[in-house]
């Protein structure tokens, strides 16, 4: 399922033991990315999944302190939840760490990766 904002685009695909959602724009904003957050949360719920892996094709990156509100926020929406970050574009704000960080010291279990097979293969290792 595709769904577009006219800023960016969101696609869903149910697979075996996860939902898989990919976001692609050319830049990012705050209000954007916390709008795209709300709907892969939204979308969670309506297809009942507890794994997401979530891939972000976007070239830019938001500030370090939009960077940590949006993943505090992103968080509390998946209570419960696993997720794989993808981040296919490089280092956040210089360090990849930075959403991980952030996402374990707010007691989420969440990592990012830098491609979707190994994303997929720490989403699965506990599912099988």
């Amino acid at each position: 399922m595709m769904e577009t904002s006219g800023a960016y685009e969101l696609t869903f695909e149910e697979r075996k033991g996860y939902l898989y959602a990919l976001v692609r724009a050319e830049k990012t904003t705050l209000e954007m990315a916390m709008d795209y957050l709300r709907r892969t949360a939204e979308m969670c719920v309506s297809v009942a999944c507890d794994n997401l892996l979530l891939e972000r094709d976007v070239p830019t990156s938001l500030p370090a302190v939009d960077l940590y509100f949006t993943t505090l926020y992103f968080l509390d929406l998946m209570k419960g939840k696993k997720i794989a970050f993808v981040n296919p574009h490089g280092p956040m704000q210089d360090n990849p760490e930075y959403a991980f960080l952030t996402g374990t010291r707010a007691g989420g279990h969440y990592r990012v990766f830098h491609t979707s097979p190994e994303a997929e293969k720490w989403l699965l290792k506990t599912i099988r």
